[in-house]
């Protein structure tokens, strides 16, 4: 899949996202921390999706913390998720016009949600998951 596939894809989800959570809300709420070796992310990703929920997302702060989000609201709808989390170093932009390189600096299995192995079960309330990344 290319850039622009998954950018269309993103956007797909989000906005059934959106449609499916609606006006009204019963959303959790679900916050945490993401390290890797032991030091707090800088940056980066978390994203929650689940067969038949809305995807829920939220960028990772410098002290490695997040708070999730459905479309434009807070929280979470309850239910299991697989969580993928990203993690990318910037490099120096090569020309007028032309967007920096990036590289992967989490393992890439976490990436994406068909192979992470991280999973999380939102309950009602407020929720709190910590995750360690570990090297593949």
């Amino acid at each position: 899949m290319n850039r622009t596939q998954s950018l269309r894809y993103c956007i797909l989800l989000s906005l059934a996202a959106i449609a499916a959570v609606g006006c009204g809300s019963d959303l959790a709420t679900v916050s945490g921390t993401v390290s890797y070796k032991g030091n707090p992310l800088e940056n980066g990703r978390i994203t929650f999706q689940g067969p038949g929920l809305p995807m829920a997302y939220a960028e990772i702060d410098s002290s490695g913390r997040y708070r999730l989000n459905t479309g434009e609201q807070r929280g979470v709808a309850q239910g299991e998720y697989r969580v993928a989390i990203a993690s990318y170093k910037l490099g120096e932009i090569t020309g007028r016009g032309n967007p920096p390189s990036a590289k992967l600096i989490t393992p890439a299995k976490y990436a994406i949600v068909d192979t992470t192995d991280l999973k999380a079960e939102v309950g009602p309330g407020s929720n709190r998951f910590d995750f360690e990344l570990k090297d593949e």
